[in-house]
Formats: C-alpha cells, sequence, structure tokens
C-alpha cells in the first residue's frame, strides 16, 4: 500500500532522494550566519549549533545573542 500512495502521488525514488537530502540539509542553514553573528559579538561562535536543538534551537540562539553583553573593540568614554 505503501508504494501505492507514493505512485498516486507522482513520487519515485529520485524525487525521494532528493527531498530526504533537503532535509537532513535545512538545519544547517542558520548555522553559518549564527556562528558570524556570534563571533563577531565576542562569543564562542561553537554556540551556533544550538541550532540543531529541534523546534526552538534557532529562536534559544536568538535570544543568547540578544540578552548577552557584547564584546566589542570599541572604547566608550
Amino acid at each position: 500500500m505503501h508504494h501505492t500512495v507514493l505512485a498516486i502521488m507522482g513520487l519515485g525514488g529520485q524525487e525521494l532522494l532528493l527531498i530526504f537530502i533537503a532535509f537532513l540539509l535545512m538545519p544547517l542553514l542558520p548555522i553559518v550566519p549564527l556562528w558570524v553573528i556570534f563571533k563577531k559579538s565576542g562569543q564562542n561562535p561553537w554556540l551556533s549549533l544550538l541550532a540543531f536543538i529541534p523546534g526552538a534551537g534557532v529562536l534559544i540562539a536568538l535570544f543568547v545573542v540578544a540578552f548577552s553583553n557584547w564584546q566589542t573593540d570599541r572604547v566608550t568614554d
């Protein structure tokens, strides 16, 4: 029955492989921008791996960035 449903939907092996690869690569998309943000803010860039937490990982990473003290190179008077 499972093959019948896939045949009705018109999905073959190549399409399913592309969908599978897309679902594997989707969690990697926010890692690079979060890595740069954490690095520029003077924090440990490995915190960008928080994005791998299912559901709320990116939100947790953004809260860490938003509510932490940023270490900058500028001297303030």
